[in-house]
């Protein structure tokens, strides 16, 4: 049934994870309609894991676990290198800082969800089950 459907000239039909599709599509011998089920699989595939938006993906998120590794190494550095005063005025706005590198890294760990996401939907293949021939 899934070869069957590849080659139709509408190909599988659209919908999300899971929805059930009552398809214009019928039986050939008793002309009764398919109920099918669309389910996205991961494909562990060389051609998938190495495409474009593939690699795409590995790129964005090593660019930002070293953006967030330096971000948090930062505050390290510039604590070092500041005088007496600097550290004051860092010691008497300590809510700003905490604040800032909170946000930063909920910003940095929601981009890492974003490319993960778009990875994974690279991966997926809908595939197709079918639940009853009436």
């Amino acid at each position: 049934l899934q070869k069957w459907l590849e080659v139709r000239p509408g190909g599988l039909p659209r919908a999300r994870e899971g929805e059930v599709v009552n398809s214009s599509l019928s039986c050939e011998v008793c002309n009764s309609p398919y109920t099918i089920k669309i389910v996205q699989k991961t494909e562990w595939k060389a051609e998938r894991l190495l495409s474009y938006r593939s690699c795409e993906s590995y790129f964005e998120c090593f660019s930002l676990i070293i953006t967030l590794g330096m971000l948090l190494v930062m505050p390290i550095f510039i604590w070092a290198s500041s005088n007496a005063s600097e550290k004051r005025v860092l010691r008497e706005n300590w809510p700003l800082v905490i604040c800032s590198a909170l946000s930063m890294l909920l910003m940095a760990t929601l981009a890492l969800r974003k490319v993960f996401l778009r990875w994974r939907r690279a991966q997926l293949a809908p595939t197709i089950s079918p639940l009853s021939v009436v």
